[in-house]
């Protein structure tokens, strides 16, 4: 129950943050919708797939790969010689969106998505009970 709420309340901030981009909206609010969107939305987003153990550990690998999305696309952009930051955190809002309404829809949806990640986790830490066993 308690990921469905972040889930919603970071879809929340993905859809304020995208539209106040979108709308240029010239506000200090704009910068700290942008800054907390960063840093939790997108990680969170990927992170909470793992299923971490500890929420602790969840949340500074969601802070982490948030960075770390966003200096990717960054760098993508200067790399490519096309900086358009507008569209950029316009199109990283729309993409985290997606990806957290797997975390809101109860059933065969969210289902797949987290037997998908469980069963990388399982392999990685090789607990996984449908592995054969090397001989």
């Amino acid at each position: 129950m308690t990921r469905r709420i972040t889930a919603g309340a970071l879809l929340v901030l993905s859809l304020l943050t995208g539209l106040s981009t979108a709308l240029d909206l010239d506000t200090p609010l704009r910068l700290y919708l942008v800054v907390a969107f960063v840093l939790l939305a997108p990680g969170w987003a990927v992170a909470a797939h793992l299923r971490a153990d500890r929420p602790a550990l969840e949340w500074v690998t969601a802070v982490g790969l948030g960075v770390a999305l966003a200096t990717l696309l960054a760098q993508t952009m200067v790399s490519a010689r096309s900086w358009h930051p507008v569209g950029a955190m316009i199109v990283l809002t729309v993409l985290t969106a997606a990806a957290l309404l797997p975390h809101l829809l109860p059933g065969a949806a969210s289902a797949a998505v987290h037997h998908l990640a469980s069963g990388v986790r399982a392999r990685r830490w090789g607990t996984d009970p449908d592995a054969k066993a090397s001989p």
